[in-house]
């Protein structure tokens, strides 16, 4: 059963994707947002799950995605002095909630992407999690 579909938003001009991944059912819907500016999937956590935004305006972010980790990458696309920036909001029980941020600065570079719900060794299985591509 799918929790939470949330479309693509466009804030203050920056162009900005996003995963939902939410626990129950069966997985992955992609569906692209009006424009060419944003995309968003929604796709099931409690079972391995990809993203891939590639319509996000300066920024483009690819991975996997589970209730215990997530890997992937994040691509700077374009010369505006943005960093293209991946940001993982890991949601668990009882009000848990972590964020990992990564950011590629400068046209064509890239970083790694790699988290995991929890910090400094205290990790834990998130309920759900959103995966959100964005310019800052």
């Amino acid at each position: 059963m799918k929790v939470a579909r949330i479309p693509a938003l466009t804030v203050a001009g920056a162009a900005v994707g996003f995963a939902v991944l939410t626990g129950g059912g069966t997985a992955l819907a992609d569906t692209a947002a009006p424009g060419p500016a944003a995309q968003s999937s929604t796709a099931d956590v409690s079972v391995k799950a990809t993203w891939n935004h590639n319509n996000v305006i300066g920024a483009r972010s690819a991975g996997v995605i589970t209730t215990t980790k997530a890997t992937g990458t994040v691509k700077d696309t374009r010369k505006d002095g943005k960093c293209a920036r991946v940001q993982i909001r890991w949601y668990g029980t009882s009000g848990k909630f972590d964020v990992d941020t990564f950011k590629a600065c400068g046209y064509g570079k890239a970083k790694t992407v790699s988290g995991k719900p929890g910090d400094n060794g205290k990790y834990w299985t998130a309920l759900s999690a959103r995966v959100i591509t964005s310019t800052v």
